[in-house]
């Protein structure tokens, strides 16, 4: 069998190179394609996988500063039912460098360990953004299917433009058990200190629409501090965070918080940095 395609040998065994990419006997192969997303310290990769043959094929990133790469994304499988078509298949990478151009390329083997690599392509990642990731836990009561806490993953450019991110909260507004979660609506940060705001759409039990702000304080990976405010939909604009915005809780007629007793908060200032 002969078939062309966008790939570079890298030792499995059975296929002969004819040519500018063609190639005899069966092989998996890979063609690199335009990166789905890319942010500032995360990206998300694309490519095709085939083989001449129908099969699995097992397929992975490499990727780093150079065309020498240094880093792969685990390998993962794909089922190629046709040997005329190619599955499409993507893979975050993250922990990247803010304003860096990356080198990456798909490697896809058969089951022989027969297969190769896609063209070398390159993406520079975007200047660093406001950045909120995480989760944390005030106080937790699993018999009473209570939590107080929040979970938020939210970025924006610098200049507050490009938002994007969800979040969660609870206990809920509409009833405790219920977690608010919904896309995230503002983001104001401030050095290791965040306010976020949500929404969280309850029309099936009849609450409707319900705003949460939280209030988020990254202190390393010990004595983060959590707290939630009120904040007006559509919540479009978030106030500074500011020392006043972290009060404790209540439980029971008891104050609790506002550190946290579980969990971890990263909180980026892409100005402060």
């Amino acid at each position: 069998m002969v078939r062309g395609v966008d790939w570079v040998r890298h030792g499995g065994r059975g296929a002969t190179v004819l040519g500018a990419g063609v190639l005899l006997a069966a092989c998996g192969f890979g063609r690199t394609g335009d990166p789905v997303v890319v942010r500032d310290i995360e990206a998300t990769l694309a490519a095709d996988v085939g083989t001449t043959e129908p099969g699995t094929v097992t397929w992975w990133f490499e990727y780093g500063p150079t065309d020498t790469y240094g880093s792969t994304t685990p390998p993962d499988s794909a089922l190629v039912s046709d040997e005329t078509a190619m599955v499409g298949v993507e893979e975050d990478v993250d922990g990247l460098q803010p304003a860096t151009t990356y080198h990456y390329r798909v490697c896809v083997d058969d089951a022989d360990g027969d297969g190769g690599c896609g063209d070398d392509r390159t993406f520079t990642t975007e200047a660093l953004r406001d950045r909120v990731s995480g989760t944390g836990t005030v106080v937790s009561i699993p018999s009473l299917g209570y939590a107080y806490g929040a979970a938020v993953d939210a970025s924006q450019a610098a200049d507050g433009t490009g938002l994007e991110g969800a979040g969660a909260a609870l206990p809920g507004s509409a009833y405790f058990r219920l977690v608010d979660e919904g896309p995230v609506t503002c983001l104001e940060v401030v050095g290791n200190r965040a306010a976020i705001g949500l929404l969280a759409d309850h029309t099936d039990v009849g609450a409707g629409i319900v705003p949460r702000l939280v209030f988020i304080e990254d202190n390393g990976p010990t004595g983060d501090r959590l707290s939630f405010g009120s904040i007006e939909a559509p919540a479009t604009e978030c106030p500074v965070p500011t020392d006043a915005d972290f009060v404790p809780g209540s439980l029971g007629g008891e104050p609790i918080g506002p550190e946290i007793e579980s969990g971890d908060f990263v909180v980026t200032d892409a100005q402060g940095q």
